[in-house]
């Protein structure tokens, strides 16, 4: 009688954990596409570039190309 009635306990705790786990993963699928669509707001450029960004952007391939054994460029 005893490992019958430990045996329905444990699989009661199984089965709970097993539902708690599904719910969970439904409500992390839930928030992860509400999270995707403001990602797509969140990657927009927050202000404009400086003449010093627009300057670097331009210049520095060049400069790469031209010192190829510059590593931290």
């Amino acid at each position: 009688m005893y490992w019958f009635c430990l045996y329905f306990i444990c699989l009661n705790i199984i089965l709970n954990t097993t539902n708690d786990q599904i719910l969970d993963k439904e409500r992390y699928e839930k928030e992860l596409k509400a999270l995707e669509s403001h990602s797509t707001m969140l990657k927009k450029p927050k202000k404009c570039l400086s003449a010093y960004m627009i300057f670097v952007k331009e210049t520095r391939p060049l400069i790469v190309d031209a010192h190829p054994e510059m590593g931290a460029l």
